[in-house]
């Protein structure tokens, strides 16, 4: 190694660092996940220097903030398995988060069971001499160190988790595992949780799928907008995530609504007249294909809701509504009903 690269091993994968330089003010680190020959992912972080000096107090280099950050963002995301095989990320930290995101405890406490949960899947004859990495778990989503202690204790009180050394910094230090009653918990509360996600997983992956064939960077805006959520934070902020999702919308129905489908001597509805877009790209598609009049009714309806949607969370937050738990929820249920409604829509183009 060289002072421009890094290797380690990290519960069960191995990961790979080296310097890129800088690409105007960022420090550029290149970062690899891999088991063997199979790649899990790559990361690009990129710091600033004003960000630098507000993570260390400017006592370290950008380079060194981008490599130490870098670090803590790949093992949180290997512990929580936020990550698709094989994809790449990116990730600028040009500051501090100022508002880290509230979830509720019981969140918290599922988080890190299903981290600690990831750990002993990966090495389970190791999981109780492993450390989980507190800290980098704490940046990526954006938790409080002081929420993660508390609610970490709590778990330890009632014997979901214990500790693999005798000493009040156990828990800070990471030195925690599931028990034997916790593990039997998580596992059973996961096979529910499973068979749900994987009727959502399905639709996910296949609209972003086919979304990338058809809008590459909505697709990209959407698979990084989803990932945010399922970290349990977003770089976005739970009030961003609608507009997101608006915008994510405008840009499919831009590229849905052929020219051709426009009427002879009409004006192509504007960018944000997503509704509008819809209906002409469905009577379009219609001269194409068998459309009856039930589908297209569907999705129009789908379509006013979610916009109808968009625009009620907006003025939840105009008018000062700040409830962390009920913010995240709306912003979840803005994610989902988009990728419902674009799954929908790219089924019957599919037909």
């Amino acid at each position: 190694m060289t002072p421009n690269s890094h290797e380690e091993h990290y519960h069960g994968a191995d990961i790979t660092a080296e310097e890129l330089g800088k690409t105007g003010d960022h420090d550029r680190w290149l970062f690899r996940a891999h088991t063997g020959d199979t790649l899990l992912f790559r990361l690009i972080l990129g710091v600033t220097g004003t960000a630098s000096a507000l993570d260390f107090g400017g006592r370290a280099s950008g380079s060194e903030v981008a490599r130490r950050a870098g670090l803590k963002r790949v093992h949180a995301m290997l512990d929580l398995k936020t990550y698709e095989p094989g994809r790449q990320y990116e990730h600028w930290l040009t500051s501090l988060p100022d508002e880290p995101p509230t979830m509720p405890d019981e969140e918290v406490r599922h988080l890190i069971m299903s981290a600690l949960y990831n750990i002993y899947r990966a090495v389970p004859l190791d999981a109780k001499k492993s450390q989980l990495d507190v800290e980098g778990l704490c940046a990526y989503t954006g938790l409080p160190l002081e929420r993660f202690l508390f609610n970490a204790a709590v778990l330890r009180d009632q014997g979901l988790i214990a500790e693999s050394v005798s000493s009040s910094g156990a828990i800070p230090e990471g030195r925690i595992y599931l028990s034997p009653q916790g593990l039997s918990l998580f596992e059973k509360t996961a096979l529910l949780s499973d068979s749900l996600d994987k009727l959502f997983h399905e639709v996910r992956i296949h609209v972003d799928s086919r979304l990338t064939q058809v809008v590459p960077e909505a697709a990209a805006k959407l698979a990084d907008t989803y990932a945010d959520m399922a970290a349990g934070r977003t770089s976005l902020k739970w009030k961003q995530v609608a507009v997101a999702c608006r915008d994510i919308l405008q840009d499919f129905t831009d590229v849905i609504l052929l020219p051709e489908y426009v009427p002879s001597g009409a004006e192509r509805p504007p960018r944000d007249k997503t509704k509008n877009k819809l209906a002409l790209a469905l009577t379009g598609i219609s001269q194409h294909k068998p459309v009856d009049a039930t589908t297209s009714n569907f999705l129009l309806a789908q379509c006013e809701f979610l916009l109808g949607y968009f625009d009620a969370f907006n003025d939840l937050v105009q008018k000062g509504v700040h409830i962390p738990s009920t913010s995240r929820h709306l912003a979840q249920m803005c994610l989902i009903h988009t990728y419902i409604f674009i799954g929908d829509t790219i089924a019957l183009l599919d037909t």
